[in-house]
């Protein structure tokens, strides 16, 4: 059911996810020190907690959540699509010069509670991969192996296994993680890549 143009949980998040890609999934804190988000219309508690909800629609980087009942009301209004849960593997294919999203699709196995997106070099096009990743540090990820990833003939601009600083970028209309700058895990400074 729609909800009505009156509706107390309209606060103008059209101006953020009007035409947003969402997917169903189980909640997991996108950052260390996060336990829990809040649906972006009612205010309904995601969290690890019994009596919290456990899963909902989020956005790919897991910043903006919306619980079923407020996905129901608001989703023709606000033209979600939905599609499946990213995995590592997802690529997103951007055109340099409309910067229109030619392809978002699924390849390879394996899933992460924090998701990078690392630039794909000699693609004709910007190209970029998520990967699965870990915290090391504040804005510091280490990219981890996802088996079958190996046999992808790719060249990444960050290799599975290396740290890197991450920034975040709006890719596909959304603000993710984008990994920018190669780090020496030793020193903690960055490198050349």
């Amino acid at each position: 059911m729609a909800a009505a143009k009156d509706d107390w949980r309209r606060q103008g998040q059209e101006a953020y996810l009007e035409g947003s890609v969402l997917s169903r999934k189980k909640f997991t804190p996108r950052r260390p020190a996060g336990d829990h988000e809040h649906c972006e219309f009612c205010g309904a508690k995601f969290s690890l907690a019994p009596e919290d909800l456990g899963s909902g629609y989020a956005t790919s980087d897991d910043y903006r959540w919306v619980c079923d009942g407020c996905f129901e009301d608001f989703r023709e209004e606000f033209g979600w699509r939905v599609v499946p849960e990213p995995s590592a593997g997802r690529s997103v294919v951007v055109d340099d010069v409309t910067k229109e999203v030619l392809h978002a699709g699924t390849r390879g196995p394996g899933a992460s509670a924090l998701q990078v997106y690392v630039r794909l070099l000699n693609e004709g096009t910007t190209v970029y991969r998520p990967a699965a990743a870990e915290w090391v540090a504040d804005g510091t990820v280490r990219l981890l192996v996802v088996e079958g990833t190996k046999e992808i003939e790719e060249e990444w601009e960050f290799s599975p296994g290396s740290w890197v600083k991450v920034g975040r970028r709006l890719l596909e209309g959304e603000q993710v993680w984008v990994a920018i700058e190669s780090l020496d895990p030793a020193s903690g400074e960055g490198t050349p890549t």
